[in-house]
């Protein structure tokens, strides 16, 4: 199953109504990661009037959580969980730090602060992808070499590595839905002359570019 989540570490910040928002996205695969995050991050903003925060972890989504730190209940670790889900992302933790600035936002001014900012902290964000794809080998002679190169690179399949030996291997990451049609349209084009093989299976790590809580294309 496929997946989307963010990179690394993304902060950014805004003032509304005198208050300062201050928002920290994290790539997280646990809740060891997310304490210890949390830790930090309040240790940093110790003088801040909240530190309001939501995580999600597992490829469905399993583990969803949020805390309001002080603010009514509702108002601010709800909204950003809210941002989180309807940007279709996991793995992720977001903490939103707030400097009262002595105006009053109100219950829905809450809301819209919280929901916002963590929304900017997304789009900031390097979003990528976590697809489920194979590790093929493909072995030919030299003679063929250049329709399979040719085929790989109309059809966007990136060569990780590529072996010159008696014959050549090169190896090739594609969805696991894609291995037939790959055996398939090789052994046409080489006359069955290409062997197709899989190493493994794993996780491939794709950025895209993220607009509105959706893909907008490949990077």
């Amino acid at each position: 199953m496929d997946y989307y989540t963010i990179e690394g570490h993304c902060a950014a910040e805004e003032i509304i109504k005198k208050s300062q928002f201050i928002v920290n996205c994290f790539h997280v695969e646990n809740e060891s990661q997310v304490e210890e995050i949390l830790k930090s991050i309040q240790k940093e903003h110790y003088k801040a009037t909240h530190n309001c925060y939501a995580y999600v972890l597992g490829m469905q989504k399993e583990i969803q959580k949020y805390n309001d730190d002080g603010e009514p209940s509702g108002t601010a670790g709800k909204p950003i969980l809210e941002s989180i889900l309807h940007n279709d992302l996991t793995n992720i933790l977001i903490i939103v730090t707030r400097y009262f600035g002595g105006i009053k936002l109100g219950a829905g001014g809450l809301v819209r602060a919280y929901s916002g900012t963590a929304t900017l902290g997304i789009n900031q964000s390097t979003h990528v992808k976590m697809q489920y794809s194979s590790l093929m080998e493909i072995s030919c002679e030299y003679t063929n070499l250049g329709k399979i190169k040719d085929y790989l690179a109309k059809n966007e399949i990136k060569e990780e590595e590529a072996i010159y030996d008696d014959k050549v291997r090169i190896h090739v990451y594609i969805p696991i839905s894609e291995e037939e049609k790959l055996q398939g349209d090789l052994v046409e084009l080489t006359n069955d002359q290409v062997g197709v093989c899989k190493i493994r299976e794993e996780y491939v790590k794709q950025v895209v570019r993220w607009s509105g809580g959706r893909v907008v294309s490949k990077n």
